[in-house]
Protein backbone atom coordinates (compact mmCIF):
# COMPACT_ATOMS: atom_id res chain seq x y z
CA UNK A 1 0.00 0.00 0.00
CA UNK A 2 1.18 3.46 -0.66
CA UNK A 3 -0.01 6.44 0.71
CA UNK A 4 -1.94 8.69 -1.93
CA UNK A 5 -1.72 11.94 -0.12
CA UNK A 6 1.97 11.93 -0.29
CA UNK A 7 1.41 11.25 -4.05
CA UNK A 8 -0.76 14.27 -4.37
CA UNK A 9 1.35 16.13 -2.87
CA UNK A 10 4.55 15.48 -4.91
CA UNK A 11 2.33 16.39 -7.54
CA UNK A 12 1.31 19.41 -6.78
CA UNK A 13 4.89 20.39 -5.37
CA UNK A 14 6.22 21.61 -8.73
CA UNK A 15 3.49 24.34 -8.25
CA UNK A 16 3.92 27.82 -6.67
CA UNK A 17 0.95 27.97 -4.63
CA UNK A 18 0.71 27.68 -1.02
CA UNK A 19 -0.55 23.79 -0.27
CA UNK A 20 -2.25 22.49 2.50
CA UNK A 21 -3.92 19.26 3.56
CA UNK A 22 -7.40 18.66 3.53
CA UNK A 23 -8.67 22.55 4.82
CA UNK A 24 -7.07 25.66 5.12
CA UNK A 25 -5.99 26.62 8.78
CA UNK A 26 -6.83 30.17 8.10
CA UNK A 27 -8.10 32.51 4.72
CA UNK A 28 -5.99 35.10 5.46
CA UNK A 29 -3.03 34.04 2.80
CA UNK A 30 -4.62 33.54 -0.29
CA UNK A 31 -5.09 31.49 -2.72
CA UNK A 32 -4.28 28.23 -1.28
CA UNK A 33 -4.93 24.74 -2.65
CA UNK A 34 -5.85 22.05 -0.32
CA UNK A 35 -5.61 17.88 -1.04
CA UNK A 36 -6.93 15.00 0.04
CA UNK A 37 -7.62 10.84 -0.41
CA UNK A 38 -10.90 10.92 -1.31
CA UNK A 39 -10.79 6.83 -1.48
CA UNK A 40 -7.89 4.44 -2.00
CA UNK A 41 -8.16 0.64 -2.84
CA UNK A 42 -6.72 -2.59 -4.43
CA UNK A 43 -7.71 -2.97 -8.63
CA UNK A 44 -5.92 -5.91 -9.23
CA UNK A 45 -4.50 -8.61 -6.84
CA UNK A 46 -2.66 -11.92 -7.42
CA UNK A 47 -1.57 -14.77 -5.16
CA UNK A 48 -3.27 -13.15 -2.53
CA UNK A 49 -1.12 -9.79 -2.50
CA UNK A 50 -2.15 -6.48 -4.18
CA UNK A 51 -0.76 -6.08 -7.40
CA UNK A 52 -2.18 -2.45 -8.15
CA UNK A 53 -3.34 0.38 -6.03
CA UNK A 54 -6.47 2.95 -7.25
CA UNK A 55 -6.66 6.41 -5.47
CA UNK A 56 -8.69 9.24 -5.97
CA UNK A 57 -7.90 12.45 -4.72
CA UNK A 58 -9.90 15.71 -4.19
CA UNK A 59 -8.11 19.06 -4.77
CA UNK A 60 -9.38 22.27 -3.84
CA UNK A 61 -8.81 25.53 -4.80
CA UNK A 62 -9.51 28.66 -2.26
CA UNK A 63 -9.05 32.38 -3.80
CA UNK A 64 -10.71 35.67 -3.24
CA UNK A 65 -11.04 36.28 -7.25
CA UNK A 66 -13.32 33.85 -9.36
CA UNK A 67 -11.09 34.27 -12.34
CA UNK A 68 -7.66 32.97 -10.22
CA UNK A 69 -9.43 29.52 -9.57
CA UNK A 70 -9.55 29.14 -13.23
CA UNK A 71 -6.15 29.97 -14.08
CA UNK A 72 -4.70 27.87 -10.82
CA UNK A 73 -7.33 25.49 -11.82
CA UNK A 74 -4.84 24.94 -15.68
CA UNK A 75 -2.28 24.68 -13.63
CA UNK A 76 -3.50 22.21 -11.60
CA UNK A 77 -4.57 20.28 -14.13
CA UNK A 78 -1.38 20.19 -16.08
CA UNK A 79 0.43 19.30 -13.25
CA UNK A 80 -1.44 16.58 -12.01
CA UNK A 81 -1.92 14.91 -15.47
CA UNK A 82 1.78 15.61 -16.15
CA UNK A 83 2.26 12.82 -12.82
CA UNK A 84 0.14 10.28 -14.56
CA UNK A 85 -3.64 11.63 -12.71
CA UNK A 86 -6.53 11.88 -14.78
CA UNK A 87 -8.80 14.94 -13.79
CA UNK A 88 -12.23 12.56 -13.27
CA UNK A 89 -14.91 15.78 -12.24
CA UNK A 90 -14.47 19.52 -11.68
CA UNK A 91 -16.77 22.23 -10.84
CA UNK A 92 -17.33 25.49 -8.75
CA UNK A 93 -18.65 25.84 -5.11
CA UNK A 94 -20.98 28.65 -4.32
CA UNK A 95 -18.98 31.40 -3.06
CA UNK A 96 -19.24 31.72 0.97
CA UNK A 97 -18.15 35.40 2.32
CA UNK A 98 -16.37 36.10 -0.49
CA UNK A 99 -13.80 33.44 -1.01
CA UNK A 100 -14.44 31.48 -4.10
CA UNK A 101 -14.09 27.37 -4.33
CA UNK A 102 -13.39 25.14 -6.98
CA UNK A 103 -13.16 21.31 -6.68
CA UNK A 104 -11.40 19.31 -8.88
CA UNK A 105 -11.27 14.99 -8.61
CA UNK A 106 -8.26 12.96 -9.98
CA UNK A 107 -7.89 8.86 -9.93
CA UNK A 108 -4.34 7.30 -10.93
CA UNK A 109 -3.87 3.56 -10.29
CA UNK A 110 -0.13 2.60 -9.15
CA UNK A 111 1.48 -0.82 -9.57
CA UNK A 112 2.92 -2.01 -6.72
CA UNK A 113 6.37 -4.27 -5.67
CA UNK A 114 8.02 -4.35 -3.00
CA UNK A 115 8.62 -0.56 -1.67
CA UNK A 116 8.66 -0.33 -5.34
CA UNK A 117 5.81 1.24 -7.58
CA UNK A 118 5.31 2.83 -11.04
CA UNK A 119 2.36 4.90 -12.09
CA UNK A 120 0.06 3.45 -14.54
Amino acid sequence: MIDINREIEKSLSVLPYRTAYYYPADFKELPVITFYTLTESNSFAADNEAMIQQGYAAVDIWSSRAAECGGIAIDIDKAMTADGWTRDFSRDMPPESGIYHKNMRYVKEFILGGNNYAGI
